[in-house]
């Protein structure tokens, strides 16, 4: 990316050519990998949250509710404070990291003179993190409390950015 924009390679106008292509990769990525999703775990023998279908249900093809969770509907859950707690979080958490990840470029190019490449690998190096600990998000989450699992992955996200704020090298 750093490369594709560097107005010494090709000029001062084709960053908006690189970001097309990246565009156009991406939809074409996001295409190929929505190909992989399941749309329905019955088809495939498997049940919703791993539970096993009762007799009643199992021929309207609904999972078995556990005795430990309410069953609720989407909008049901809206009207719950729980909902409306976990969602100010999240947005709180996320607001963070996207402000971050917005200007993690500029900070590190004009405010701490790293080189564009430098710069390059530092977002991707951030991307390819985060694509990973999402995928082992989602596995610690189905295995762990999930109040438990998101205040771990905040607290890491809270290190990650004191790190990345106070960071004056590579």
């Amino acid at each position: 990316l750093a490369w594709a924009i560097n107005p010494e390679e090709f000029g001062p106008d084709r960053w908006r050519l690189a970001a097309a292509a990246i565009g156009i990769i991406v939809i074409v990525l996001a295409l190929l990998i929505s190909l992989l999703v399941r749309r329905r775990p019955e088809d495939y023998g498997l049940h919703p949250d791993g539970r096993s279908p009762t007799p009643t249900t199992a021929a309207r093809g609904i999972g078995h509710a556990s005795d430990e969770e309410p069953d609720y509907t989407w909008q049901q859950a809206v009207l719950t404070r729980d909902f409306w707690l976990m969602s100010v979080g999240h947005a709180c958490s996320s607001i963070v990291i996207v402000t971050i990840t917005v200007h993690l470029g500029s900070m590190l190019n004009l405010d701490r003179d790293f080189s564009l490449q430098t710069v390059g690998w530092v977002v991707s190096t951030y991307t390819a993190v985060s694509a990973v600990f999402t995928l082992i998000g989602g596995y610690i989450g189905d295995r762990v409390p999930m109040r438990l699992a998101l205040f771990g992955f905040s607290a890491i996200q809270s290190v990650a950015v004191i790190i990345i704020l106070q960071a004056d090298s590579a």
